[in-house]
């Protein structure tokens, strides 16, 4: 129960992850809840990435650094964690191309006399009845122990003499990748964080914010973000565009039955009042709006217009039987206020336990009632006020057309 965990999951990871850090045993350390539903849908615990494109490792590496300190220090971030490891010491050789072309040697000449001489090669074999044995060739022991060893170590040229290393070639130590990731066919370091205790989109507001007054990009060098809020947004134009789908499905269903392009419009008219009450409910529950709100508001559009289609058919009702324009908006107004304010409270006590749960799980689909209790409330009481002010203004503009166009 919420009396015995106190804590959500990803609280709990990141009590963990920062008491393991102060084990000297561990090096990397970062904790994930796992649950893809919840990072849907909610606003917050999602994995971020930015994404350092540019083919110098060296210089995408310290910008990645400097990213990752920023992610740091902005509130709500956790575990925040670079693609890139350090690497491993290696040996480089670079060889003077002209001179070894001018000896007669090539790149893979010079590659296997170096395996041959310190890795080893299978020269020949070795039968002894009806057993085969390999037989190794490669240096002793005693010379392949340094890097001294490498310089000094011979190549024959196809003219047969022999020649150092060291006079075509020379070897640095340097540290190499241990591996290099690509994403787009181009280099890439990725700095990965978790949100925790803060909706994603506001963590990563606050880091853009300072990476671009604090970040100097080299040239090559170029951004990206991705990860959870990559498709987070995605998600969040899919939605806007059902949104808008939506309205113009239920107004060519209403134009369609009203026989009217105008009163569709008229009753469309409480959907604003209603997003607006869907975002003073938000704010004062502090609330992100995350997939399930988004869902909500689509779910408003066919739920909102019903008080508006009732007020608005029964005027027209009233009107075909011969009452005056203001005496049926009257009359509709009180004959339909009883059957407005059942419908809306039905729908608003139905969906108030949702609202008001704070049971396991129930951060999930919170805000699916409370968008649908805050928009329903502030468009019932715009509806029953606004929509016959605004069919009262468009009828007697449209009447006094009428008879302009008669006089003319």
């Amino acid at each position: 129960s919420a009396g015995l965990r106190p804590m959500s999951t990803d609280q709990y990871g990141a009590a963990i992850t920062a008491q393991a850090r102060e084990w000297p045993e561990i090096t990397k350390i970062f904790a994930s809840s796992d649950n893809y539903l919840n990072r849907i849908l909610r606003g917050g615990s999602a994995n971020l990435t930015i994404d350092v494109y540019g083919y110098d490792l060296t210089r995408t590496t310290v910008i990645a650094e400097q990213l990752a300190t920023i992610a740091r220090e902005t509130p709500g971030s956790r575990d925040v964690r670079i693609s890139q490891d350090i690497g491993r010491p290696e040996l480089a050789m670079k060889i003077d191309r002209f001179r070894a072309t001018a000896l007669g040697l090539t790149m893979d000449s010079i590659a296997l006399s170096l395996s041959t001489l310190f890795q080893g090669g299978v020269a020949t074999q070795y039968r002894e009845e009806d057993d085969q044995y390999d037989v190794l060739l490669r240096l002793d022991e005693p010379r392949r122990q340094s890097l001294e060893d490498i310089r000094r170590s011979e190549i024959t040229t196809p003219t047969g003499a022999r020649i150092r290393l060291d006079s075509i070639a020379a070897i640095e130590e340097r540290m190499g990748p241990v591996t290099i990731r690509r994403k787009n066919q181009e280099r890439v370091v990725t700095v990965e964080f978790d949100a925790i205790d803060r909706p994603q989109g506001d963590l990563l507001a606050d880091i853009r914010a300072r990476v671009a007054q604090e970040v100097l990009l080299p040239d090559g060098v170029t951004l990206g973000y991705s990860g959870m809020i990559e498709e987070q947004e995605k998600a969040e134009r899919t939605m806007v565009m059902m949104i808008a789908l939506g309205i113009l499905l239920v107004y060519m269903v209403m134009a369609g039955q009203f026989e009217s392009f105008r009163h569709p419009f008229i009753i469309l008219f409480s959907l604003p009042f209603a997003f607006s009450g869907v975002a003073v409910a938000l704010f004062l529950t502090n609330t992100p709006l995350s997939m399930i709100a988004y869902i909500g508001c689509i779910l408003l559009i066919g739920v909102v217009v019903n008080n508006a289609i009732v007020l608005i058919d029964y005027i027209n009702i009233l009107r075909e039987r011969g009452q005056r324009l203001g005496e049926a908006i009257v009359n509709s107004g009180r004959q339909r206020l009883r059957p407005v304010l059942i419908t809306t409270l039905t729908t608003i006590l139905g969906m108030l336990p949702m609202a008001l749960s704070h049971g396991e799980g129930s951060e999930t689909w919170r805000p699916l009632g409370i968008v649908v209790v805050g928009g329903l409330s502030v468009s019932t009481l715009v509806t029953l006020v606004i929509v016959p002010v605004v069919y009262d203004l468009m009828e007697t503009r449209r009447e006094r057309r009428r008879l302009e166009e008669k006089r003319a």
